[in-house]
């Protein structure tokens, strides 16, 4: 599922949902539009930075919410409450297994809240007066998951802010990383308007060694083979990877970085595979200005090479403390 925050006015904005095999469905205007963090936007972090698979964003993956379908607003009037019928049945579903799956739904909801005013506070900005004080101590396990989404914020209010009309951000559920896509070229009257990358191939001399390394040693997402032409394809959040055969194969020129919460952990994961790593994990970059996002942030890499010697890395991105 694909969840795009487009910005659609100066003081306006939408929230689109593109579920694979389904119309996509849409909320426009959005809620509490911000100029630096819009509410939605909140509510997705939560849900995706801490694995909240049964709030608002995984039940719309799974066919609830209370998104509309695009282009229901042109149906008749008896039509479209049949559809609206329809989709309260689907929610209330979804909401009774969601009881059984440690209340998601009132946690982002209670989270959102308290990251928003974190956030705010943390930049110096009014908080929003609707969302209340906490009225108790917060635990050390909620303190923690806050950071982590206070920290995921300050990557994306850079972002949001400078979007022009048109332009969104672009999210694969249940990824906290979005892709930036600028207003359509008509609107800035442009012949060329490039999107997110694709895709991006490797060349590999043994196929099958190729996929079982990728599928069955890194855990790549396997899409399908087409052994006749040489071809095997792999899902990358909203990007694919292609390994084509070739005769005598030869190593890539370009890098593949792996994101990962814990480069350590993840590393001695894959080395207990048989993954052998030329190095150690260890700082590449601190971003001193804040150029990449929130200043003080530091980029903690890791190397590895597949069976053809393509050049891997693990990357993880870590909060300023």
């Amino acid at each position: 599922m694909d969840v795009l925050f487009r910005r659609t006015g100066e003081r306006r904005y939408a929230v689109v949902v593109q579920v694979a095999g389904r119309p996509p469905q849409t909320m426009d205007p959005a809620p509490g539009f911000d100029d630096h963090i819009p509410h939605d936007l909140v509510h997705y972090v939560v849900e995706a930075e801490l694995g909240l698979a049964a709030g608002v964003f995984g039940r719309a993956a799974r066919g609830g919410g209370t998104f509309i379908s695009v282009g229901s607003h042109e149906r008749n009037a008896r039509e479209r409450t049949r559809q609206q019928r329809k989709q309260r049945r689907r929610e209330s579903s979804l909401r009774s297994a969601d009881d059984a799956t440690q209340q998601h739904m009132a946690t982002s909801e209670r989270l959102a809240g308290l990251c928003d005013l974190a956030w705010r506070r943390r930049h110096g900005q009014r908080p929003d007066p609707s969302r209340g004080m906490p009225s108790e101590p917060l635990s050390p396990d909620d303190a923690g998951r806050i950071e982590r989404v206070v920290a995921r914020l300050d990557e994306l209010a850079s972002l949001w802010k400078e979007l022009p009309v048109g332009g969104e951000l672009v999210f694969t559920w249940p990824s906290p990383v979005p892709t930036v896509l600028g207003a359509p070229a008509e609107e800035l009257g442009m012949d060329v308007n490039l999107g997110p990358l694709r895709q991006v191939a490797l060349a590999c001399s043994d196929l099958r060694r190729a996929i079982e390394f990728y599928r069955d040693t890194l855990g790549l997402a396997f899409i399908a083979e087409f052994p006749p032409a040489g071809l095997a394809f792999f899902r990358m959040g909203s990007t694919r990877l292609l390994l084509e055969r070739h005769e005598g194969a030869v190593q890539s020129g370009a890098v593949l970085y792996f994101e990962v919460a814990d480069v350590r952990a993840v590393q001695s994961a894959l080395e207990a595979r048989g993954v052998r790593f030329d190095s150690e994990p260890h700082l590449i970059h601190r971003d001193e200005e804040g150029t990449f996002g929130s200043a003080g942030a530091e980029e903690w890499m890791t190397f590895f090479k597949d069976p053809d010697g393509n050049l891997l890395s693990l990357a993880e991105h870590r909060a300023p403390a």
